[in-house]
């Protein structure tokens, strides 16, 4: 074959490669020439792969991608289609099968509401960027919901309103110590995996009734708050718990707040100096509860000064012949004018008490 037939047939073969690749040769003639040849390629439309910034993470598990450069990926992120969605979160299906739902990487808020209609079993797998979780998010008042790794969170910093009321799942004496913000009933209704409930010592900010139950009492087997960083506790903060364990407020501590324990129980609590003031309701009581959940022994009061009492701070149901409110030997008569009168059967000189 002559050198003119070789270079004939390959302009016809590049031709040919040019347009199956989404290009156009013109030709004038019937077979192209090298310049028809050039122009053909020089209109191929070349996409930059390095514009593109998609991830692995970014992209379905198992969808194929270019990215960055020209080598094929292979997308990770485990996705849920409208389909599955519709099927998760919609209450008029009444979907009581189980579901695990992982949050997914990179989102770093969970809306408001986000589940609050579910009527499904749900565990929640929390991704590690997260740093918020909006108000109502995971209260689930027709299904269940169990959040599988809360404690494993390094950045999460504010729990919304009632954000995991009812949910279970939770270690509520091992909250990520990254979390400086609990609002109003962010643990509501919480039944704690281990029986105990250590108060962070990371939290600056704080709502109404954090971990407060409502209806149902909660028994819980311990309660730590010797890391409390704040002067005064909120309102209603272990509300409705009856704790199998002695009460020793932290010496940081000035006010108790109103309904601190309101509805519950501690075995024996001591007040030291420090605290200036008992709010209205903190040990309080109702009497719709039952006599026997209210098993208080004695309150100690460390200070010579009394701490002012707000009204109803102190549940009948403790006022029994055993029951005492032991103070300084020389300050009887002091907290016996700060209550009133209404307690001087069982205001006792300190003296008295038994070790």
């Amino acid at each position: 074959m002559s050198s003119l037939n070789e270079l004939k047939n390959e302009l016809v073969l590049q031709k040919s490669i040019i347009e199956s690749k989404g290009g156009k040769v013109n030709v004038a003639n019937t077979n192209p020439s090298p310049t028809e040849i050039t122009a053909g390629i020089n209109n191929l439309v070349v996409p930059n792969l390095s514009l593109a910034t998609a991830k692995e993470s970014d992209v379905l598990e198992g969808k194929t991608f270019y990215a960055l450069d020209d080598s094929l990926k292979t997308g990770t992120f485990n996705g849920v289609d409208f389909n599955n969605l519709i099927d998760i979160f919609s209450e008029f299906l009444d979907n009581r099968e189980p579901y695990d739902f992982y949050v997914p990487t990179g989102m770093k808020r969970i809306a408001n509401y986000f589940m609050r209609e579910i009527t499904r079993t749900v565990t929640i797998h929390l991704n590690s960027d997260l740093e918020e979780i909006g108000s109502y998010s995971f209260m689930c008042e027709n299904g269940n919901i169990t959040i599988a790794n809360l404690a494993e969170m390094e950045h999460l910093t504010s729990i919304g309103a009632s954000a995991l009321m009812d949910c279970a799942g939770i270690d509520l004496a091992n909250i990520p110590s990254c979390v400086t913000k609990l609002s109003s009933q962010a643990f509501s209704n919480v039944i704690s995996t281990s029986d105990k409930i250590v108060i962070p010592a990371n939290v600056i900010s704080y709502g109404s009734n954090v971990f407060t139950h409502g209806m149902t009492k909660y028994l819980c087997s311990d309660f730590d708050m010797s890391a409390f960083p704040l002067e005064s506790t909120p309102s209603g903060l272990v509300g409705n718990i009856v704790f199998d364990c002695d009460l020793t407020f932290p010496t940081t501590l000035k006010e108790v707040g109103t309904n601190f324990n309101y509805r519950g129980s501690f075995n024996h609590i001591t007040v030291p100096a420090n605290i200036t003031s008992i709010g209205m309701g903190a040990f309080g009581f109702t009497v719709l509860d039952s006599p026997e959940t209210y098993k208080l022994k004695y309150i100690r009061f460390l200070g010579e000064t009394p701490p002012t009492f707000g009204s109803l701070w102190l549940a009948d149901y403790f006022l029994k012949d055993s029951f005492a409110m032991y103070v300084p030997d020389n300050s009887v008569e002091a907290y016996n004018e700060s209550t009133k009168n209404t307690l001087k059967k069982y205001i006792k000189p300190m003296s008295e008490m038994s070790t």
